[in-house]
């Protein structure tokens, strides 16, 4: 029985020829015979009730079907800054405006280019470049990061002026 969706479609356009076409492309029993058969006619709207009345439940699962396999789980780092790794909508929606943490490490990637490691194991790395004046935060100091515009960064350490940071782990 077809759906009433596919018979008005086909007396609208005449061709309940084609239904019954289709439906002799079960008989081939795969799925690709089925979508081969269909891909051969040129009318668009014939075309599409072709594919329409395919009944993919009713062929085999060895009729070519392969088995859908669900991806792996991604891990995903949690927490502030996490936009900046997976672009998911969702991702900002539970973020604070700025965290305080302590730096575990820093280390000069390319001359004025920083490498800060936090004590939770995040990394953020300095967007531009920094002076030669810039007075690198040592290992146990407290350092503050601000959401800025446009899902951008700013890191403050003491007195000296903000630089902008991006988060790389």
């Amino acid at each position: 029985m077809h759906s009433p969706r596919t018979v008005f479609a086909c007396l609208a356009i005449g061709s309940c020829a084609l239904v019954a076409g289709s439906a002799s492309a079960q008989d081939d029993r795969t799925l690709a015979g089925s979508v081969r058969q269909c891909r051969t006619i040129a009318e668009p709207a014939a075309r599409v009730v072709c594919y329409d009345t395919i009944d993919i439940g009713a062929l085999p699962a060895s009729a070519g079907r392969a088995a859908v396999v669900a991806p792996p789980p991604t891990q995903r780092a949690g927490g502030f800054g996490d936009n900046q790794l997976s672009r998911a909508p969702d991702a900002r929606a539970a973020q604070p405006e700025r965290v305080q943490a302590g730096i575990s490490a820093v280390t000069e990637r390319e001359p004025g280019i920083l490498l800060f490691t936090l004590a939770d194991d995040t990394q953020w790395l300095s967007v531009d470049t920094v002076s030669q004046s810039y007075s690198r935060p040592r290992r146990g100091a407290t350092v503050e990061i601000v959401s800025a515009s446009m899902d951008s960064y700013l890191m403050r350490y003491g007195s000296q002026h903000s630089i902008r940071v991006r988060r790389v782990r």
